[in-house]
């Protein structure tokens, strides 16, 4: 009978949520991680932890989709739920991954074809802020 090292396990569970947390904060960009950073407490350190270990410790990690990718694959299933804000967020993490504006104008158009316009007017909304809040000039974005 093979004998689990739980201790191994913690550790390795523990150096994941920190690797996990490095690359979360390198996406989201520094207030972002500090604002979560901020809102983590005892009573919801589990769910952050849980959170942090399988949202980025898992695929965005493991590296086997490039993380452009995944951020824009990220932005088409938020807005399919109608998670509009962090769909937004993610628009923001796929333009500092190279992403261009135009390349995410596309991506909404694909994404409101498929989900709806409410879907589509409320997501450009929440996009066009984030956009802006990166320095993007929205009129130089042609279709």
């Amino acid at each position: 009978m093979e004998r689990k090292n739980h201790n191994k396990n913690a550790l390795d569970m523990g150096s994941r949520i920190e690797r996990a947390a490095a690359l979360r904060r390198r996406l989201l960009g520094n207030a972002q991680a500090d604002a979560i950073a901020a809102d983590t407490d005892a009573f919801n350190r589990p769910f952050q932890d849980y959170a942090t270990a399988n949202v980025f410790g898992g695929p965005w990690l493991n590296g086997v989709v490039p993380e452009r990718e995944l951020a824009m694959v990220n932005v088409g299933l938020l807005a399919g739920m109608g998670r509009f804000e962090e769909a937004a967020i993610y628009s923001g993490v796929a333009f500092r991954l190279g992403v261009s504006p135009r390349e995410i104008q596309e991506l909404l158009m694909h994404i409101t074809v498929y989900c709806g316009t409410p879907v589509g007017r409320q997501l450009f909304r929440a996009v066009k802020k984030v956009l802006v809040s990166e320095g993007v000039d929205l009129s130089t974005v042609h279709d």
